[in-house]
């Protein structure tokens, strides 16, 4: 989590090398893959991250306020793909907050 934690600190500086919009779409390809593979394979997916559900949930939703921001042409593409994880993922109430 401290190195999740780390990068996300890192996005409140500037984009010093132009990078923002190539970290977005990264993070959009593997919010795709996260919610393919959940909706294949149920909570069982997020075995595969170190932060379990919660933390991968937990993290994504801070990826939404840290990054997009600064990328907004991916922005209405990452939020439906979140809003889909919330779905899939079964997340009520501020259960995507945690971790």
């Amino acid at each position: 989590r401290e190195r999740k934690e780390s990068f996300l600190a890192s996005l409140g500086g500037p984009d010093v090398n132009g990078s923002r919009l190539v970290e977005a779409c990264d993070k959009l390809a593997n919010l795709r893959d996260i919610v393919e593979d959940v909706r294949v394979h149920g909570d069982a997916a997020f075995a595969h991250f170190r932060g379990g559900r919660d933390g991968t949930l937990w993290y994504y939703r801070q990826l939404a306020s840290a990054l997009l921001p600064q990328v907004p042409q991916v922005q209405a593409a990452y939020e439906r793909e979140l809003a889909e994880l919330w779905v899939v993922a079964d997340v009520s109430g501020a259960d995507g907050d945690q971790g």
